[in-house]
């Protein structure tokens, strides 16, 4: 039976900045800024040692349009490796890397095919005898707005897959690049469709698969877990899909519970139990620790914890081995003050009322989009919204109080 094996993958953002990582210690900020590199090699690695057919690369293969001569020369370094080992690549761009950026373009290998702005379809025949179609466009400008599935060809071929770097035109969670609804996918009757742009791994759909596969390597705390990829095995009777982690370090975000009776040597003893469990389960992790009161902790405690000093003691401790670390980056305590006294306010109702929006407010949506001022900013996940919110009512209500 005729077996065609390949990889999705997206978003790989290399060479990312990691702003607001610089107060770590010189050998981990290193470590954290080599981390997308390294994710991205592992997962030629594995492509090399598993022999799959192609891979393909969903866009934001670079973190910005401006695209560094270096990220670019490492990641050809990576394609003449899958080139020595016959391995086709399928790419394309999206709105981090789109096309009319300002950059410097550097040849690839002749086994990378790039797609145009505009859909087209690629043909090819495996040494199986498997004829295989591969559908996609990249991004020409940051923001693609269009629905763009209806420039898509109708391909005849034994495997039929459609790459589209966008997002669901029916949610809320980021902005709709790209557009489209499951149903517009479905019609277009292809085997496999190899999404990107979301940094949360789903599957959208089984038969056919319709997968995001997350991004290769997180880059905050808010994206946590493992990273990797999929890989897809496929025959004409069955096709499975198959995650593969390739991170290089994984952020997590660990709960501690304070009770009224800690010492501060309990909770040093507290955490000790949680980074026992985080060692079995990976070898390099930035954690942000979450503190939660029951009841009102001791004086000298609360203390500890909200000068800084715990946070130093954890840092102090951990051992640093660039091949096995778990940082603590951040320790915060989640206590809301409590809307006592302020049920009536008139600002408090208001807030609320805000703070229930789902949807970006209209004025940074107008940012995002503006010419000039997007290339400075970036479109708020759900999951970091919710975060930002969450602190602002902290915030908001302690002002009240005051």
């Amino acid at each position: 039976m005729k077996e065609v094996s390949f990889i999705h993958t997206a978003d790989l953002h290399l060479d990312s900045p990691f702003v607001g990582l610089k107060n770590l210690p010189s050998a981990l900020y290193e470590r954290m800024k080599e981390s997308t590199f390294s994710a991205f090699r592992n997962l030629v690695q594995y492509a090399i040692e598993k022999r799959v057919d192609f891979i393909l690369i969903s866009g934001d293969l670079y973190d910005g349009e401006d695209r560094s001569i270096r990220a670019q020369l490492r990641f050809k370094r990576e394609m003449e490796k899958l080139h020595n080992a016959n391995i086709r690549v399928f790419v394309i761009h999206g709105n981090h890397d789109f096309l009319n950026g300002s950059w410097t373009q550097i040849k690839m290998p002749d086994n990378v095919h790039i797609f145009k702005p505009e859909p087209e379809a690629v043909e090819f025949n495996l040494e199986n005898g498997t004829h295989v179609s591969v559908a996609g466009f990249s991004y020409a400008k940051r923001h693609e707005m269009d629905h763009k599935l209806s420039q898509f060809p109708t391909i005849k071929a034994d495997l039929k897959i459609g790459m589209l770097h966008g997002h669901d035109g029916t949610a809320t969670d980021h902005l709709a690049y790209a557009p489209f609804r499951i149903s517009d996918l479905l019609t277009l009757s292809y085997d496999y469709w190899a999404l990107g742009h979301i940094h949360t791994r789903k599957v959208l759909h089984e038969e056919p698969y319709i997968i995001y596969p997350g991004n290769i390597q997180g880059r905050h705390v808010n994206e946590r877990g493992e990273k990797g990829f999929y890989h897809v095995t496929w025959t004409p009777t069955n096709q499975e899909a198959h995650f593969v982690s390739c991170q290089d370090i994984e952020w997590r975000k660990e709960t501690l519970i304070v009770s009224e009776t800690n010492e501060p040597d309990e909770l040093v003893q507290s955490w000790h139990q949680i980074l026992n469990q985080i060692e079995q389960e990976t070898d390099r992790a930035f954690v942000r620790l979450e503190l939660e009161y029951k009841g009102e902790p001791f004086a000298s405690t609360k203390q500890f914890i909200e000068s800084g000093h715990f946070l130093e003691v954890l840092q102090e401790e951990d051992i640093l081995d660039e091949e096995s670390f778990v940082w603590v980056n951040e320790v915060r305590v989640n206590e809301v003050p409590s809307e006592k006294g302020l049920t009536d306010h008139p600002f408090l109702t208001c807030l609320k009322e805000v703070m229930e929006q789902e949807h970006l407010p209209n004025e940074l949506d107008t940012l995002l989009h503006h010419k000039k001022a997007s290339r400075f900013l970036q479109e708020i996940p759900q999951l970091e919204l919710e975060e930002i919110k969450k602190e602002a009512m902290k915030v908001l209500l302690q002002s009240l109080h005051s």
